[in-house]
């Protein structure tokens, strides 16, 4: 199992993956003032390292990861920052080059994509980083049963559905699985993982993302005891015990999740 780190010392997402308003926007934006190294998400070797019209100062990476073709891509680097030449091998963590402006670029900042695959002009292997940083990759064939699991929950984290998964299995009951059973899955995992809130918790701090999750900070509280228990999709880690999520009362915020509060991620 391997995990892509998050490839420079700021969070500050500028542009997604995607979006609604940039359909044709295959990566994600992270953008900050200053000087910001940028590293290789993982292990690798680069398959491109040169100055692009439209990428500027730009580094492609080659990651073989469990059997699987990764390409990650870092573009708009500063200019003369780039650390490697195209066949050298890079480690996880190395810097491998600055945040700039270079190419077709309005700001600093890092324009970083991901590809399930090589590298096309279609950039039809291209998936949501954000799905992928700070998170593990699995090629598992059979997942475990845990305590508190859900048919449901496991299709999703397995990027399938509850149909796949019961006719994979034999299931004729989707309410019913045992702790400790074995089942079969197949496709890639989602790589998501899912804050569980305590249905005992009457009032829980949520903080805004650019501030520090203390008291005093609060953007407002969630009330897991009033709905029997909370989940929500975790987005990221920012740091030791805080995640971010997004609510529907205060959208994207961050959390103090620390074991001893109750709170359990899966």
């Amino acid at each position: 199992m391997t995990t892509f780190i998050w490839p420079t010392n700021t969070k500050r997402i500028t542009s997604k993956f995607r979006t609604k308003h940039r359909p044709n926007h295959n990566g994600v934006d992270i953008a900050d003032a200053g000087a910001r190294p940028i590293y290789a998400i993982a292990d690798g070797v680069v398959t491109r390292s040169y100055l692009s019209a439209s990428y500027g100062e730009v580094v492609f990476v080659e990651h073989k990861i469990n059997g699987q073709v990764w390409e990650s891509v870092y573009a708009h680097m500063r200019s003369g920052s780039r650390a490697y030449l195209t066949g050298q091998t890079v480690k996880q963590g190395q810097q491998i080059g600055v945040m700039g402006n270079t190419g077709q670029s309005s700001g600093q900042h890092l324009h970083l994509e991901l590809h399930r695959g090589k590298w096309n002009y279609q950039k039809s292997n291209a998936v949501d980083p954000l799905n992928y940083l700070d998170k593990t990759i699995s090629t598992a064939s059979t997942y475990t049963v845990k305590a508190g699991d859900t048919l449901s929950e496991i299709a999703n984290r397995f990027g399938s559905t509850v149909k796949e998964l019961a006719a994979l299995n034999n299931i004729k009951n989707v309410n019913v699985i045992s702790v400790g059973q074995k089942l079969k899955v197949k496709g890639k995992v989602s790589n998501k993982q899912t804050l569980y809130l305590p249905k005992s918790a009457s009032s829980w701090r949520v903080y805004p993302t650019n501030k520090t999750p203390v008291k005093g900070n609060e953007k407002g509280f969630l009330n897991p005891a009033k709905f029997g228990g909370l989940s929500y999709e975790v987005i990221a880690k920012p740091q030791k015990d805080v995640v971010t999520i997004e609510t529907s009362d205060f959208g994207k915020v961050n959390i103090y999740v620390a074991p001893s509060t109750g709170a359990v991620i899966r």
